[in-house]
């Protein structure tokens, strides 16, 4: 569906499908990341973390919100030269 809505606004010249792909596919790659790191934060205390993976989530977080920050930058950036 994200291909298909970034081809539709590259082919019809539309800033809003341009957009929407590129909304759709931060979405993709955020629950991707959020996934990955929800599953490694779960993993139990070893010998090189002693304390667990917890932080991994964390991590993740805020790896989400910079991507997050940057489509919409981008995003609207393309707007104004509009």
């Amino acid at each position: 569906m994200t291909v298909a809505k970034g081809i539709a606004g590259v082919y019809f010249h539309s800033s809003a499908l341009l957009a929407e792909a590129a909304h759709s596919l931060s979405d993709i790659l955020g629950d991707v990341v959020t996934l990955y790191t929800f599953r490694k934060s779960r993993k139990p205390a070893d010998v090189t973390h002693p304390y667990g993976y917890g932080r991994y989530e964390a991590l993740g977080t805020l790896f989400v919100s910079a991507f997050l920050v940057t489509a919409g930058v981008g995003i609207g950036m393309h707007a104004f030269e509009q």
